[in-house]
């Protein structure tokens, strides 16, 4: 990703987009993971750290990411190690109870060997939650600037999620309310990125919109959104 992407991300950290995911996510891992600690987490791709609040209570989270300046930050958040590899290949197999994987996938140019690789990282019994960017007609220069390989359909997500081995427990579009102005600002040939960056009572107003939400996404799978949220357990071979 271009270096002024990546701190494009790092100065939206507290937006109503990033914040409201991590709600979103949390729901999700409290009703799946019922509060239970999962022993060994791995937070895949996991910039400066913003998911660590979320995770932490379920077990000891390991971050791996490729930017150096990330990796620092992600020691400063106190995860509590980060992975020395760039190369989520070399880490050692069948040694993770949850794989995380938010807003990743679409970064790789082989999603489907990206999944098997995070297969062969979980333990027989784990766990896999992501999210990713939803409906490829939503594309924009958004997607380019942050070297986006493609967005995704529900349908298609939890193909590429069966095929590499996982067992879909749930899979729901997110950001809903969001999806038809967001829509209607690309059918205009316009990307949107100011949306992460707005005045602090419209991000509030945004984000409390997507609590609301989020009191509906662990339980009910929605039509829309401009982001698919997955939370999937490994099948045996």
């Amino acid at each position: 990703m271009e270096k002024h992407a990546f701190q494009l991300l790092h100065d939206a950290e507290h937006s109503w987009w990033y914040r409201g995911r991590s709600f979103v996510v949390g729901r999700i891992l409290g009703r799946y993971l019922r509060e239970r600690r999962t022993e060994k987490i791995l937070d895949l791709g996991a910039g400066f750290g913003g998911m660590l609040p979320v995770l932490k209570k379920y077990g000891t989270v390991t971050a791996q990411e490729p930017d150096a300046e990330a990796r620092e930050r992600c020691r400063a958040q106190g995860y509590d190690d980060v992975a020395a590899t760039e190369d989520p290949e070399l880490l050692p197999k069948n040694s993770f109870s949850l794989i995380c994987a938010f807003d990743v996938l679409e970064h790789t140019p082989d999603d489907g060997a990206f999944l098997r690789l995070i297969h062969g990282l979980l333990f027989d019994d784990g766990s896999l939650v992501l999210t990713v960017p939803a409906w490829q007609w939503l594309w924009s220069e958004h997607d380019v600037l942050h070297h986006h390989y493609r967005r995704y359909s529900r349908k298609q997500l939890v193909h590429l999620l069966e095929s590499a081995g996982f067992r879909v427990c749930y899979a729901s579009y997110w950001n809903m309310l969001f999806f038809f102005p967001m829509a209607f600002v690309r059918l205009l040939g316009r990307s949107g990125e100011g949306a992460l960056s707005l005045s602090r009572p419209l991000n509030a107003l945004l984000f409390a919109v997507v609590l609301v939400e989020s009191l509906v996404v662990p339980h009910l799978s929605l039509p829309l959104g401009t982001g698919i949220v997955v939370f999937a357990e490994k099948r045996g071979k």
